[in-house]
């Protein structure tokens, strides 16, 4: 598994290579398209021919509620005829589960400016995700949970493959002391990773503190039983990598950009 650059239609993305040559279309854009505005550029640029893409977004909270769509009980319960809309629910995450041809079209999209997009799938193609993860919705927990709901469903946690999209890196992310606590202490609560310590998640340069959100998201997945050989990061720091928009570098003049995953796998690539 390793994050490789694609292109589509004149828009560059990353995706992960095995997913894709699985036929899972997925990726994590850069700042060509701020989604914000340019929903239906996006949709151009990865429609395939005899098939129209429709981007589902969240209205995204912060927090570590996750959509469900799918075949299972206890979904979210969007019928179809509500698939096309743009912003359908308040929450941080999709689980899809079994979407089926229903959903071949459809792709489930979260929106970043610093936050990590993270992307995950398992069972061979039974059960797809996104996640909004930033530091609260991360201290929160809710790679945990979305690991947790997907094992609900009788998933096995080494089946679930993660990918880390482009977000704000240690190199850059520098945090209050109270962020830097909260990161800390939920790193703990994780039990942290073999050969980890706190201090790979916080680090002190002078005065300022720094914090490595990665590590605190590779802790929770392991700690949940994901294998580490199953988790994939992207190196790209959204504050220092002019590709990316940035809300730290750019404050109000940021824009979004979209990491995106569909629901089933496909003989074709994109």
């Amino acid at each position: 598994m390793e994050i490789v650059e694609a292109e589509s239609r004149g828009v560059h993305y990353w995706a992960v290579d095995t997913w894709a040559e699985q036929g899972l279309r997925h990726g994590f854009c850069g700042a060509d398209i701020d989604i914000l505005t340019g929903q239906e550029q996006w949709e151009r640029a990865f429609s395939s021919p005899g098939a129209e893409a429709r981007l589902l977004l969240l209205e995204q909270v912060h927090g570590k509620e996750i959509a469900r769509i799918g075949d299972f009980p206890g979904s979210t319960g969007f019928g179809n005829e509500n698939l096309p809309g743009a912003s359908i629910a308040e929450a941080d995450g999709w689980l899809v589960y079994r979407g089926g041809a229903q959903l071949n079209s459809c792709f489930f999209g979260i929106k970043t400016a610093d936050c990590f997009p993270v992307l995950f799938q398992g069972g061979r193609g039974e059960l797809a995700g996104a996640l909004h993860c930033g530091w609260r919705g991360s201290c929160g927990g809710i790679l945990r949970e979305a690991i947790m709901q997907a094992c609900s469903l009788g998933m096995r946690a080494e089946e679930i493959q993660i990918a880390v999209g482009p977000g704000a890196q240690i190199c850059c992310y520098c945090v209050g002391s109270e962020v830097a606590e909260q990161c800390c202490d939920a790193f703990e609560r994780s039990g942290g990773c073999r050969m980890r310590t706190s201090q790979d998640v916080i680090e002190q340069r002078g005065s300022k503190l720094f914090c490595n959100l990665r590590a605190l998201l590779t802790a929770q997945a392991v700690s949940c039983g994901v294998l580490p050989a199953h988790i994939v990061y992207s190196s790209h720091c959204t504050i220092c990598d002019h590709r990316f928009f940035s809300y730290r570098r750019q404050k109000d003049l940021s824009g979004r950009q979209v990491s995106f995953i569909t629901g089933a796998f496909h003989s074709s690539n994109m």
